[in-house]
């Protein structure tokens, strides 16, 4: 127990160190920033990773993860004839297939992995580039894509899941659904066959082309989403549907878990409670989650529905992922990998100045180091944290909407000339 102790602690103190790197690289000059050009953001985001990839290697700990493993097995089976019973979605056994087909074993899957992710990652980092010249300010995104490069939750959570793919697709669907009704399509229904929230990404613009009466485009989308879903899942259904359905059936099934807003609320009533896992008695049943989460889907829906407009339809949209995330009653410390670059675009298309900017991006750099740093210290603490993980990332919400309400919003010359 002392050395697992005495070794989470010396993890925690690593982590700090490089939280407190990064946020002392907000304070450079601003002129310093704007000299940055988006291949130096590349070349930063791939050492970065390369480091980390060599330092996992180097330490021996790219041999220890279970859900890598399940992916290798999972993809295996599949190419080998034999549909998968997983909690995963359907389209990720594709996805799995896909990136375990060139691994011989577990070994070189874990090895290959992270390096299949990498052009996805990179995507990332142009989606947040090219929405920062969209609004005229490049200085926030090359901010921001610094953070997301020297993170070590990115960093940490690169190796492991493979949310980099999914989220590369709903930052698409965002960039794209205002410009290119079938690219951003695409986008969101690939990213929800394999990940599923990318949807998310639908309600707000669906609802801007209904007041625009734009049926053409809601038409083409919920069409053109539709064939394609029924394309790559369909032939799943077929072959065996109690596998099929067995996917959807873990996951509203799940109880409320340790990391959850529940959860955290929980432990304040009740201070006896775990830290993880899964409650045995929550005072949150699932009915009460259910009311909740649809009074919730209720009010947004109102208020897209009075508030949505050509020029604040991306934020709504990825706004919307955000509070499905806060009202889920399932939170994995990978979610970090949606909400960090969600917050990013939402700042970058606000008008804010350099000090407010500067503290939005502390305020990122804490949420990231709280989600992080609470997985390898005591439980006695990791409440704690999960608790101030939960107030920021609220307050950040908050922010978001305050600065739409007020009229704070960038407008972009690109997206005006198309209206």
């Amino acid at each position: 127990m002392f050395t697992q102790l005495m070794g989470a602690t010396g993890h925690l103190y690593t982590d700090l160190i490089f939280y407190l790197l990064i946020i002392g690289l907000l304070f450079i000059p601003k002129k310093q920033y704007e000299r940055i050009r988006f291949s130096h953001l590349v070349i930063l985001l791939i050492v970065a990773r390369l480091s980390f990839y060599t330092f996992k290697i180097a330490t021996g700990r790219v041999l220890y993860d279970f859900d890598t493993t399940y992916y290798f097995e999972y993809g295996k089976m599949f190419l080998s004839g034999i549909y998968p019973q997983m909690e995963y979605p359907t389209g990720a056994l594709l996805l799995f297939s896909l990136l375990s087909w060139p691994a011989k074993n577990v070994e070189v899957f874990r090895l290959l992995f992270p390096l299949l992710q990498l052009p996805f990652t990179l995507l990332i980092s142009w989606i947040l580039y090219s929405f920062g010249k969209r609004y005229n300010n490049t200085y926030a995104s090359t901010l921001f894509i610094i953070i997301f490069a020297l993170s070590p939750a990115t960093n940490w959570l690169w190796f492991h899941r493979y949310d980099d793919i999914a989220i590369s697709l709903f930052l698409l669907s965002l960039y794209y659904l205002p410009l290119n009704n079938i690219k951003g399509t695409l986008a969101t229904t690939l990213g929800f066959t394999i990940k599923w929230v990318p949807i998310f990404s639908w309600p707000a613009h669906l609802i801007l082309w209904l007041k625009q009466r734009a049926y053409q485009k809601v038409l083409m989308s919920i069409t053109l989403g539709l064939v394609l879903i029924v394309a790559l899942l369909l032939p799943f259904y077929l072959t065996d549907k109690e596998t099929f359905t067995h996917t959807y059936k873990t996951q509203l099934n799940r109880s409320i878990n340790g990391e959850s807003l529940y959860y955290a609320v929980e432990g304040t009533l009740d201070d006896d409670l775990p830290p993880y896992g899964y409650p045995e008695e929550p005072f949150f049943t699932d009915t009460h989650i259910f009311l909740f989460t649809i009074i919730v889907a209720l009010g947004w829906l109102l208020y897209l529905i009075f508030r949505v407009s050509a020029q604040n339809v991306t934020l709504f949209a990825a706004l919307s992922l955000i509070l499905f995330i806060v009202t889920n009653k399932i939170y994995s410390t990978q979610y970090i990998i949606w909400i960090l670059p969600i917050f990013m675009i939402t700042a970058i298309m606000t008008n804010q100045p350099r000090n407010e900017l500067l503290r939005y991006g502390i305020a990122l750099v804490l949420l990231d180091m709280m989600n992080f740093i609470k997985t390898p210290i005591t439980p006695d603490n990791w409440l704690i944290f999960s608790r101030l993980f939960w107030y920021l990332l609220i307050g950040l919400l908050y922010y978001a909407l305050r600065c739409e309400y007020k009229k704070r919003l960038k407008k972009s010359p690109k997206l005006t000339s198309n209206r």
